[in-house]
């Protein structure tokens, strides 16, 4: 089911930052907390940045510690206060990870108990609204799973072979405007921005763009 929950830190930041992707890979009971370990993806490391940093001072976050974070990909654990969709799993069935926050919206996998109740009643109130709601069959669901970390694996697989230097050249590129379109600054001008000789630079970003093939290969 899709889900949208405005006591929810996961959906807010997905609403103010629309790139942003959150893999929810695990949840713990923790009093009256939610102790989770989750992967963000932006496009870029600016966005990635901007939004963890959102996210992070949100009121119901507590004790974020990021444990990676490169390139576009990030993972951390934290507490969040429990929302009150979390609350209601219990009544309506075992949910499943991941869980996957995009654009202000959830979509959850809950694993009920067979009965015909009506979880639109069970769940819908003044925090938590029910979008979409959709049947599947246990290998439907598995499959939803492996489709949700397979997306973040090229960018994983990307990160992983960057050097800190080439890291380093893509993220001053892309705030400078190269990698926009129309492009704000070309590689004469990047050159002379960075103080770096044009066929260095030139160097560097062929070498990130032969790994990003080979990774997505």
């Amino acid at each position: 089911m899709e889900v949208t929950q405005t006591d929810c830190p996961h959906v807010y930041t997905t609403q103010r930052y629309p790139s942003l992707r959150i893999v929810i890979m695990g949840t713990e009971i923790v009093g009256r907390y939610e102790r989770i370990f989750s992967v963000f993806s932006c496009p870029t490391a600016r966005e990635l940045r901007a939004a963890l940093n959102c996210f992070q001072n949100n009121n119901r976050v507590k004790e974020f510690k990021l444990l990676s974070s490169k390139s576009g990909v990030a993972t951390a654990f934290y507490l969040i206060t429990k929302t009150s969709m979390f609350r209601k799993t219990s009544e309506i069935g075992l949910r499943i990870h991941p869980l996957i926050a995009k654009a202000g919206r959830e979509k959850w996998y809950l694993i009920s108990d067979g009965s015909k109740q009506d979880i639109r009643s069970l769940v819908n109130n003044e925090f938590t609204k029910i979008l979409s709601m959709k049947r599947k069959k246990p290998a439907e669901i598995f499959r939803g799973f492996y489709t949700a970390v397979r997306y973040l694996m090229p960018a994983l697989s990307i990160s992983d072979k960057l050097s800190q230097r080439e890291i380093e050249l893509v993220r001053a590129a892309q705030e400078k405007g190269f990698f926009a379109w129309p492009r704000r600054t070309n590689l004469t001008g990047l050159s002379r921005e960075l103080g770096m000789p044009k066929s260095t630079l030139s160097y560097h970003f062929r070498s990130v763009e032969k790994k990003m093939v080979d990774a997505l290969s």
